[in-house]
């Protein structure tokens, strides 16, 4: 998933970027692997890209890019890759790729991408990035490998849980799973659980019985005993077109 691999023009990324930097910069790749600059047409260009849909006209898109510029005496927390709600909802919304690339001015980092099941990272070696790169990615990217599940994001603010958002509980029936927590433990089983939360905020697979492969906040992947996280968990569901998928 190297830049210079999927964008054939990367350096005009990067003087695109730096040219615009301290706003925000962004583009188009088209499905030749060619990077287009677009003028940002927001009213808030520091923090926001905007776009004209003309610029979409007669074009082949494959991915929508834009910048993320960052002061690097910010807080460690305050991760610049993380897509923003709004960033969320409009790669939803044009059913595109998008991807993030981050600016301190001097320097732009590889892309962040997400909405194309086809282009993801390898499931265990991969950074957490909220939104992208979280255990709620990560599960849908599992399911995918396993199964070719297409399960759709939803946008989030960094910060839902703490706002009592219960996203995961509103969203599972609607994605096809239904509630076996009184059934046997079957592969590609999605857990909930509630840590440190009044909602679901983590979601882990199982793997085999009685072993969840999951992505926990700040860590990479791993493969784990069901029983570790057990005191957390709220419930067990299962898609309902599971290979073994049963009803009570």
């Amino acid at each position: 998933m190297l830049a210079e691999n999927y964008i054939q023009n990367w350096d005009e990324v990067v003087k695109h970027v730096l040219e615009c930097y301290p706003n925000e910069a962004g583009g188009i790749v088209t499905t030749d692997n060619i990077f287009h600059p677009i003028a940002n047409v927001s009213e808030t260009p520091l923090t926001g890209f905007e776009f004209h849909p003309r610029e979409m006209i007669e074009k082949d898109v494959k991915c929508i890019l834009h910048s993320h510029p960052y002061d690097p005496n910010a807080a460690p927390e305050d991760d610049p890759r993380i897509p923003s709600k709004c960033d969320l909802e409009g790669q939803i919304n044009t059913d595109i790729e998008w991807a993030i690339v981050v600016t301190e001015g001097e320097n732009v980092t590889p892309p962040i991408f997400w909405g194309d099941y086809d282009h993801r990272p390898d499931l265990f070696n991969r950074e957490f990035i909220h939104s992208v790169q979280d255990c709620l990615a990560f599960m849908c990217d599992w399911q995918y490998k396993e199964y070719g599940l297409k399960l759709p994001m939803f946008p989030r603010h960094f910060d839902w849980f703490q706002e009592g958002e219960d996203h995961m509980e509103q969203q599972y029936e609607g994605w096809g799973f239904k509630d076996v927590s009184h059934l046997p433990q079957e592969k590609g089983d999605v857990v909930f659980y509630r840590i440190q939360s009044q909602v679901v905020n983590h979601v882990a697979v199982v793997a085999e019985p009685n072993v969840v492969v999951h992505q926990l906040y700040g860590r990479f992947p791993k493969t784990e005993p069901y029983e570790v996280w057990a005191k957390y968990i709220v419930k067990r569901i299962r898609h309902s077109s599971h290979p073994s998928f049963k009803t009570a």
